[in-house]
């Protein structure tokens, strides 16, 4: 563990790109390369389906001493679209959404010729930010098909 905290993969290759530019002798592109590493949000995101609820949960972490004060999570449903869906902090320090199935946006089924509740893979896209920070992640979660 070093100045960044625990190194994800994303603010890994964000270091990794800081280093090669300053070996490349490029040292305004490793200081934004090693900006960017330090704004980094790694956020463990899942999805999950419990009965006829959509849980979206993430867990956001800024690089050590990093401020992350005023933190806002959303996430997007694709290809469903839809308003941004605002993730809310939990008592464990985590972040959570939860969406009744039937309150999902709808899709057009041409086989059937009409619009029906979103069933399938759909992939749910995060955003996090804090002041300067930011970050993101995608997970897949399979939606139950009705009746």
């Amino acid at each position: 563990m070093g100045q960044f905290g625990e190194v994800s993969a994303e603010r890994g290759v964000l270091l990794d790109r800081a280093w090669e530019a300053l070996a490349a002798g490029m040292p305004h592109k490793a200081l934004a390369h090693g900006l960017a590493a330090a704004r980094w949000l790694d956020t463990d995101l899942e999805a999950r389906v419990e009965g006829d609820t959509l849980v979206i949960r993430a867990s956001p972490q800024a690089a050590h001493g990093a401020d992350a004060s005023g933190l806002r999570l959303e996430a997007s449903l694709v290809p469903l679209g839809g308003p941004a869906i605002r993730l809310e902090p939990t008592a464990d320090g985590a972040y959570e959404a939860r969406i009744a199935l039937d309150a999902m946006p709808k899709r057009y089924d041409y086989r059937e010729g009409r619009y029906e509740r979103a069933w399938g893979p759909v992939q749910v896209e995060l955003r996090a930010r804090a002041g300067a920070l930011r970050g993101g992640e995608r997970v897949t979660v399979e939606l139950p098909r009705l009746g």
